[in-house]
């Protein structure tokens, strides 16, 4: 037999968790000694292995979060990649743009002047 205290420290949970456990079980599973609360051994065994199931549970939980944290991590830097390239693109065509303009400023001033553009000019 176990108080709740000492069956809250061989699970590692806070002596609530153990109380909320042991107040759903029937009322033989509690033995009252000394002013002392003891569970039987059946009920260590029940609420044993429900705070394990628990525990795996948030366990398993904990390992799915994981995983999917580390799948967005993998997106987000795929996504910062295609970013990076979309920008270098823009670059370069920003800058072919720019050249294309500049050689189409070439040509025009380039281009023979009409007769009354040569009269006018001066």
């Amino acid at each position: 037999m176990l108080t709740y205290k000492e069956l809250a420290e061989r699970l590692g949970v806070k002596k609530d968790t153990v109380i909320y456990r042991a107040r759903k079980l029937p009322a033989d599973n509690i033995i009252k000694k000394n002013n002392k609360n003891y569970l039987t051994e059946a009920a260590v065994k029940t609420i044993t292995n429900e705070i394990k199931k628990q525990q795996q549970a948030s366990h398993n939980a904990t390992d799915l979060l994981a995983e999917q944290l580390t799948k967005k991590d993998e997106q987000i830097a795929q996504l910062q990649k295609l970013l990076d390239q979309q920008q270098q693109l823009t670059a370069n065509l920003q800058t072919r743009l720019d050249d294309t303009q500049k050689q189409l400023t070439i040509v025009q001033n380039d281009k023979p002047k009409n007769w009354w553009q040569r009269l006018f000019e001066h």
